[in-house]
């Protein structure tokens, strides 16, 4: 069960579409809603700083320039999404934060049970990723994250990808506490040569979904996880339940598998580390 929602806020297209998810995932839950607009003003900051200028008069009209129009599109997008829940009749509190984006959500993920945000969504004025933000909230927030392409599909079909690891059963164990949503075909998904361990792994998974009230089916494949994308991709899938890294140690770089559907940015992800 869901009972307390962060939604970063922007005006990138998966921002928006992640409006749409937060609804229904309201109207399932009756989770209360949190959305934060973040003025970025350590990374103006640091902009000002990097064209050499930062002390100059110059500098501080272009700061405040810059500090004014970040906040007009704050205070747009919190008016935006508090007409919307209005309409639906949804509870909610807007935030805005003078804060890097980063830390201004992961901060706010410490009272929440999920932070529902855009894949490309609240970029720092510092980075050229669009993913960047999102990637980081996904490895070291306190909350489970789900991360939205930019395009709306009904979450019908999810993936949980399972390889027996501490990382695979912590996402595995939110996903079937907090059962976001209502689906139609879950799927426990394994790759490997070695059909005995993936029998024993994924059919133990599955049954601890069961125990929590999910109808789960197992599914392996043949030689190793890069046949995972080919899978979603084939199948249609909607989301997909995944660690952020598939390590012992807590690296800054995301396991192979998390990476590519970060870069390609077509599927929802369910993470928890």
């Amino acid at each position: 069960m869901i009972r307390r929602i962060l939604l970063p806020l922007d005006d990138s297209p998966s921002a928006k579409t992640a409006m749409q998810y937060v609804v229904e995932l309201y109207h399932k839950h009756g989770a209360y809603l949190t959305a934060m607009a973040i003025v970025d003003r350590p990374g103006i900051e640091s902009a000002m700083v990097s064209m050499g200028i930062g002390s100059s008069s110059y500098a501080r009209e272009g700061r405040e320039k810059m500090l004014q129009t970040s906040e007009v599109k704050a205070f747009d997008m919190l008016s935006q999404f508090g007409e919307l829940c209005n309409r639906e009749g949804i509870p909610h509190i807007d935030r805005e934060v003078l804060d890097a984006p980063v830390q201004a959500i992961i901060q706010g993920s410490h009272y929440v049970d999920l932070v529902v945000m855009g894949v490309a969504s609240c970029q720092s004025y510092s980075e050229e990723d669009p993913t960047e933000t999102a990637r980081v909230v996904a490895r070291d927030a306190s909350a489970a994250v789900l991360t939205i392409p930019d395009q709306y599909r009904s979450i019908r079909k999810v993936v949980i990808c399972f390889n027996g690891s501490v990382p695979a059963a912590r996402v595995m164990h939110r996903y079937a506490h907090l059962k976001p949503f209502d689906v139609d075909d879950l799927v426990v998904l394994g790759a490997g040569n070695d059909e005995a361990f993936l029998d024993n792994t994924l059919y133990n998974a599955a049954s601890y979904l069961e125990a929590h009230g999910h109808a789960p089916r197992v599914v392996k494949l043949g030689g190793n996880k890069a046949s995972i994308p080919n899978y979603i991709e084939q199948e249609d899938v909607d989301m997909v339940v995944l660690g952020p890294h598939s390590g012992k140690i807590k690296s800054f770089f995301f396991g192979s598998l998390t990476k590519q559907l970060f870069r390609e940015r077509e599927v929802a992800l369910f993470m928890f580390d």
